[in-house]
């Protein structure tokens, strides 16, 4: 099984880069739930896909980042709560590793409002 380069960030940590499968069961595992992912392209146009699970919300799960969206017509926030693990995809959606530098990352994991 191909494993990829991926960040994993949980409440209340620092994110880390961690190799994992991308398999369901194994994401299933992680996320302590079944997987949703969002894709998602950076200001630098890098692709990335962030899995997390809708039911982490329902388990009172720790919020975690908020995610600042800007589409063409106005902006919006998308809070998350619980494990989050973000890999890289091409054009077609396929996984990759993750593109993203640490520093890349923790301008994506933003807390509402910090200064």
């Amino acid at each position: 099984m191909i494993k990829y380069r991926a960040i994993l960030k949980k409440p209340n940590e620092e994110p880390v880069f961690v190799y994992y499968s991308n398999s369901l069961k194994f994401l299933d595992g992680q996320l302590e739930g079944p997987p949703s992912a969002l894709k998602v392209t950076t200001s630098e146009g890098k692709k990335i896909s962030i899995f997390y699970t809708q039911e982490a919300v329902m388990k009172r799960k720790d919020y975690n980042f908020t995610l600042m969206v800007v589409p063409d017509k106005r902006k919006y926030w998308l809070d998350f709560c619980g494990n989050v693990i973000v890999f890289g995809r091409d054009e077609n959606d396929n996984l990759l590793d993750c593109p993203l530098s640490m520093e890349e990352a923790e301008e994506i994991f933003q807390v509402p409002y910090d200064r």
